[in-house]
């Protein structure tokens, strides 16, 4: 008995317009629930830490930040200041929604195959 398989030229180059695609996701929306769930977690004195945060997304990715000195130092602690580790516990809260925000885009790239 013989097989024959066609179609797999077309698969194999689907699924590597895919993976380029995949590649250059806008994933920006996803880093919102996450910087908000940081501001709100930050400790406030003057609110200065808690509008510091920012989403950035390129490459398929979303990196959620702070450029204040002292954000790090708040969060882990040093000699003269006690950890408060806000950041641990405010990226815990909004994974599912980011997690719904990245397989919507990814599902919105599959339907395009």
């Amino acid at each position: 008995m013989d097989v024959r398989v066609t179609g797999a030229d077309e698969v194999a180059r689907q699924l590597s317009r895919l993976a380029a695609d995949a590649e250059r996701l806008d994933l920006s929306a996803a880093g919102d629930p996450v910087r908000e769930a940081l501001a709100d977690a930050s400790p406030r004195r003057t609110g200065a830490l808690a509008a510091s945060w920012v989403a950035t997304a390129g490459n398929a990715k979303v990196q959620v930040g702070s450029d204040l000195v002292y954000a790090p130092i708040q969060n882990y602690g040093s000699s003269h200041v006690p950890a408060l580790h806000y950041v641990e516990r405010a990226a815990e809260l909004p994974t599912d929604e980011a997690g719904r925000l990245v397989t919507a885009e990814i599902d919105r790239l599959i339907s395009r195959l």
